[in-house]
């Protein structure tokens, strides 16, 4: 079954194609590369979608959360809790009340890691144009050849790195490699693969966050797409 693109998207594809056909300034190819993510973008505000998170430490699973995620109308990400069960044996008395804040402490750390990656994902078109612009190109190898990919130091934090693998058909994503950090003893890095939504979109589908030092690991899978009336 063929995917189906919006005919906004069509038109900022084409005119992407063609400007990647050609040997062009770097900042007209980074407006156009910025034009068609954002383009994506703006056609994925129309949708919801779960998130299902599994969040290991030390190999063992902790925690397990299903979210909800939409955008309100001022297109800012609205994310609610559907359900979230963790995976640890609950104690009693003093040691349960040490336990307690414990895992405060660790739900916050695994909330700051995915509000990173999500920041990451929905750069605003002004910091893709300054990726794009400052990024290296080269053709993909191995099992990414016949994407294009994209790499630029320095995006959101310091000393952090984005690689993208691009479609050179349309601009869109197809992986995503992170190297970031929350803080000067806290390096994330996460790879993230996309699909493209029938009839709609391509987005991020499956990631994959580790915290190596903390050895803590995080598997998020999208799913239940669906256009809001």
């Amino acid at each position: 079954m063929k995917y189906l693109v919006p005919i906004a998207i069509i038109v900022t594809l084409a005119v992407l194609s063609n400007a990647l056909a050609q040997d062009i300034d770097p900042a007209e190819r980074a407006l156009e590369y910025a034009k068609g993510q954002q383009q994506n973008m703006d056609v994925l505000k129309q949708y919801s979608w779960k998130t299902r998170s599994n969040i290991m430490s030390g190999g063992n699973p902790v925690l397990t959360t299903l979210i909800q995620a939409r955008f309100d109308a001022e297109d800012k990400l609205q994310l609610t809790t559907i359900s979230s069960e963790t995976h640890i044996e609950k104690k009693r008395g003093f040691r349960g009340k040490k336990q307690k804040k414990e895992l405060e402490k660790f739900g916050q750390l695994i909330e700051s890691v995915l509000s990173l990656q999500t920041a990451y994902l929905m750069m605003s078109k002004g910091q893709l144009v300054d990726f794009f612009e400052k990024a290296t190109f080269e053709d993909g190898t191995g099992e990414m050849k016949g994407l294009q990919k994209i790499h630029g130091n320095n995006v959101l934090v310091k000393n952090d790195q984005l690689t993208i693998w691009v479609d050179p058909s349309t601009g869109l994503s197809q992986k995503v490699v992170i190297k970031s950090s929350l803080d000067e003893n806290t390096i994330v890095e996460g790879t993230i693969d996309y699909k493209t939504i029938q009839d709609g979109p391509t987005t991020a589908s499956v990631s994959i966050l580790t915290i190596a030092a903390q050895g803590i690991s995080i598997k998020s899978e999208r799913f239940d797409f669906i256009k809001q009336l």
